[in-house]
């Protein structure tokens, strides 16, 4: 009785030790033996988002590796020595970037390949370091400018780098800058005279932004305005464009009223002037690209009507 309860004891031992080696390979024998590193061979291609960059898993790079022992469930993929280090962030113009691999096996055994990997940034908006970028710039705008009215009762189109005095960001590099309304450019008119307050946006390559108010001072030295404004309420002048939009040419009616007739464009810039009128004078826009412009005329050297005349060819 005492024979068959050892034996049976026995039995169980020897069942418990054989599971338990099972899930224990290593306790009694050291895996000494790295895993076969096997990458992808060829260059793996990718598109960059709107972000910049991409981050890719080491195992993104890994083609059938095996080892002797661990399963390849249980294989472990990392950029370095370093086991932990099993994500990278990656940019570019389409270069090609060599890429090393390490695999690991459950003993702590590793070996290593290479691999490639080239990325294309649609927009050319490649940046790394926009990664875990949250800082927003530092924008500072500019105070107390002055811009003029010119003779169409506009100012010249304002760039928005002009309000900017100073920008700076300390990680992913400064991108660009609008004005709050999404435009790049502004004009002021006769309605704007005096002190203008303007929001200027500065963004980051990751897309933070900060944010600047700009005072500036809209004047009219030339009094423009007020012959503008004055021509609204006389009812005796009048300047009559035919055809607009114009192809190759268009006619003003009554010119012999006033003593010079000018063409100005969107930019403030004084085309072509004319004097000695006739009463139906013809003017030649065959050499005018297609556009906008401003047909003004005037006596005694101050403008009094402007009229706005389209050209398409």
């Amino acid at each position: 009785m005492i024979s068959i309860t050892f034996e049976q004891n026995f039995k169980n031992l020897l069942l418990v030790i054989t599971v338990f080696l099972k899930f224990n390979p290593y306790l009694f024998s050291q895996d000494v033996t790295p895993p076969t590193a096997v990458c992808f061979n060829g260059v793996a291609q990718t598109n960059l988002p709107y972000t910049g960059y991409v981050v890719l898993p080491a195992i993104y790079f890994n083609h059938n590796s095996f080892d002797n022992l661990t399963t390849v469930d249980n294989l472990k993929y990392s950029f370095s020595e370093n086991i932990n280090e099993t994500s990278k962030v990656f940019c570019g113009e389409g270069e090609i970037e060599e890429v090393n691999i390490f695999i690991w096996d459950e003993a702590g055994n590793y070996s290593n390949c290479l691999s490639k990997i080239q990325c294309f940034s649609m927009e050319g908006n490649s940046c790394c370091e926009c990664y875990g970028d949250k800082t927003p710039p530092v924008v500072t705008c500019k105070q107390n400018l002055k811009f003029e009215i010119l003779e169409n009762g506009s100012t010249k189109n304002i760039w928005v780098y002009d309000f900017i005095d100073d920008v700076y960001d300390n990680e992913s590099g400064f991108s660009n800058a609008q004005i709050k309304n999404g435009q790049s450019t502004i004009k002021y008119g006769c309605s704007e005279l005096g002190e203008n307050a303007i929001d200027i946006v500065a963004f980051d390559k990751a897309s933070n932004s900060d944010t600047c108010i700009s005072i500036i001072n809209i004047t009219d030295p030339n009094d423009y305005c007020s012959a503008l404004s004055k021509h609204k309420l006389d009812q005796t002048l009048s300047l009559s464009i035919q055809p607009n939009p114009a192809n190759t040419e268009t006619l003003i009616q009554n010119a012999d009223q006033f003593k010079f007739i000018q063409i100005m464009n969107t930019n403030g810039e004084i085309i072509y002037k004319y004097e000695r009128l006739t009463s139906n004078f013809r003017i030649n826009t065959t050499q005018l690209p297609n556009g906008v412009y401003y047909i003004q005329a005037g006596n005694d050297g101050k403008l009094t009507v402007s009229k706005k005349l389209m050209v398409a060819h």
